[in-house]
């Protein structure tokens, strides 16, 4: 559980804090890449190990900035704590329900088809497996941890709820717009579940609850993408 002092103080960081982070994402980047081309050769694909590298040293870099500056702990300060059942339970059965609607909805928008840039990543259960990890356990708590769990509270204290968790899926969506080149119906997707990622974070006050609906959410897009890549006969197992 997040002990109730710093539960009553989040978020006790301010703007200058948030200026750090995002600026330490270039040279953070550089250096992730440069480390993932020495790993060349290895299980999964460079990118997909500079990615989370460079999820790994930003929060490093976090955990020592609320260390040294506020002497107070990574985890609890993020708000990843379990969250009561119901909001548990919520995030496991709302996350599939809403990837198949916004998926639904998108496509009636006319969005059009375009393919994972994982599928060949899917060619055999090795990889296949690793993907799955990142995606529908790494991804969502690299994403919830710094989304609403760093930035979500510090636009909620100074613009309230509703425009603080709006705002946060902004920038969420737009992460994720080369993914899918910019189309705007999936972008409008990734904002609108970002929005309620936000909503259940600050309802149960867990950025736990919020990174399970986040995985099970992705949990569908992988289980689409296994099947895109049957159906185009990549995997070979």
């Amino acid at each position: 559980m997040i002990p109730a002092r710093y539960r009553k103080q989040r978020p006790f960081w301010g703007y200058r804090d948030l200026a750090i982070f995002v600026l330490s994402a270039f040279p953070t980047g550089v250096a992730a890449a440069l480390a993932a081309k020495l790993l060349r050769g290895a299980l999964i694909e460079k990118e997909l190990v500079a990615q989370f590298l460079w999820w790994g040293l930003l929060f490093v870099l976090l955990a020592i900035l609320l260390r040294i500056t506020y002497g107070r702990p990574f985890w609890a300060s993020l708000g990843w704590t379990l969250p009561k059942a119901e909001f548990l339970w919520a995030g496991i059965a709302a996350g599939p329900v809403m990837a198949l609607l916004l998926a639904g909805a998108a496509m009636s928008a006319g969005a059009k088809q375009i393919p994972s840039p994982f599928i060949p990543m899917s060619d055999s259960p090795a990889k296949l497996a690793l993907l799955g990890i990142f995606v529908v356990v790494l991804g969502p708590l690299c994403e919830e941890l710094a989304f609403r769990g760093f930035l979500m509270p510090l636009l909620i204290r100074s613009f309230g709820a509703v425009a603080g968790i709006l705002l946060t899926a902004l920038p969420f969506a737009l992460l994720h717009g080369p993914q899918y080149e910019w189309a705007w119906q999936q972008v409008m997707v990734i904002f609108l579940a970002g929005a309620a990622f936000g909503w259940i974070c600050y309802r149960s006050r867990s950025t736990m609850a919020s990174a399970v609906m986040h995985g099970t959410f992705n949990l569908v897009a992988f289980l689409a993408l296994i099947a895109q890549s049957k159906f185009s006969g990549t995997t070979q197992w």
